[in-house]
């Protein structure tokens, strides 16, 4: 199943599959292997059961690479993924929600749209192109 989850006032893109005894967890294009037990309330044993506990053993994600805060109007690519579609060129006047590129991510596409309004200054990427969390796409001012 597909998810959406906010954390933060941040959108993460979950999808969880049963594999067997385990699930596999793709949490914004990054691949885990979990394996999930349910945590029983205290005091809710039955007949001698013992409690269950915290889940187990899913790999630690693959270490990230430290985000060099961006600067007001720069956007930056939200989960890893390929440019499928550059909407905007240097010099386009935008406005807020605008869509600047299509994303092809987890065999979904994404629209990536405008924070601000403004004029694009920087256009980072091409068509075809793939891109990592946080890689600078564009620059609006």
């Amino acid at each position: 199943m597909k998810y959406v989850i906010n954390i933060n006032g941040k959108s993460h893109e979950v999808e969880v599959e049963e594999k067997g005894s385990s699930y596999v967890v793709i949490v914004d294009g990054v691949s885990h292997e979990a394996h999930i037990e349910e945590v029983k309330k205290p005091g809710s044993t039955t007949s001698g059961a013992s409690p269950v506990s915290a889940p187990v053993s899913a790999p630690s994600p693959t270490p990230t690479v430290p985000t060099v805060k961006a600067a007001p109007g720069s956007v930056t690519a939200p989960m890893p993924g390929t440019i499928l579609k550059v909407h905007v060129s240097v010099g386009n006047p935008v406005e807020v929600g605008a869509v600047l590129f299509t994303l092809e991510a987890m065999k979904m596409e994404n629209e990536i749209s405008s924070p601000v309004s403004g004029t694009v200054k920087e256009v980072h990427v091409k068509e075809g192109q793939t891109v990592n969390t946080g890689d600078m796409l564009t620059v609006i001012s």
